[in-house]
């Protein structure tokens, strides 16, 4: 069995149990794609970087400010973030946001824009594996021409549009589960005491 082989079983692995653990948040989606001519990639990926990411932080911070407060955010930064996203010097990024980036759901290779409706904040970890899988399963193919791929995807919402972040759950379902099982231990001992 060749490297390449086992490299894409991997990557493949690896996506499947980062969507099963962001369930809800994440899906695999598999579609038919043709590469977007490079002239119009490079111009919606400038058009990204000089305003698009700031403009959704924007967007994020008048509508999710819950979800940066979640992630360090100071009420400060958040509503400064409401006017100039993250541009303005006064806003102090946390340690624990590095770790994040702006997916664009459709990837601009497949003629994604920079609509808000088709960004994402999630984990840079995820966002890096996605492309890693979208790469691995186009590197062999001819330019020109539809093929069909499978993607990790931001779940649609009811309205059309994308879900707008993915942040771990875990953490409080496993808090949520200790308390069960500390108050079921409990329960079980004062019955006990009270049976004496």
């Amino acid at each position: 069995m060749g490297k390449k082989i086992r490299k894409r079983r991997n990557i493949g692995r690896e996506a499947f149990n980062v969507v099963a653990k962001y369930e809800g948040q994440l899906e695999l989606v598999e579609f038919e794609v043709i590469k977007a001519p490079k002239r119009q990639r490079s111009a919606i990926r400038e058009a990204f970087n000089f305003n698009g990411k700031n403009n959704f932080y924007k967007h994020f911070a008048q509508n999710k400010p819950h979800i940066l407060k979640r992630l360090g955010f100071s009420d400060q930064d958040i509503s400064i973030m409401t006017e100039h996203g993250m541009r303005h010097p006064e806003v102090i990024v946390p340690k624990k946001f590095g770790h994040f980036s702006i997916d664009h759901g459709l990837s601009i290779h497949w003629g994604g824009d920079n609509k808000t409706s088709n960004l994402c904040l999630m984990p840079a970890e995820i966002n890096s594996l996605k492309e890693s899988l979208e790469s691995e399963q186009t590197r062999d193919k001819k330019k020109g021409g539809f093929f069909t791929i499978k993607t990790i995807m931001p779940v649609t919402k009811s309205d059309g549009s994308l879900l707008d972040y993915v942040v771990e759950q875990t953490a409080n379902r496993d808090r949520r589960k200790t308390r069960e099982k500390r108050k079921t231990r409990k329960n079980s001992m004062r019955a006990a005491t009270l049976q004496m």
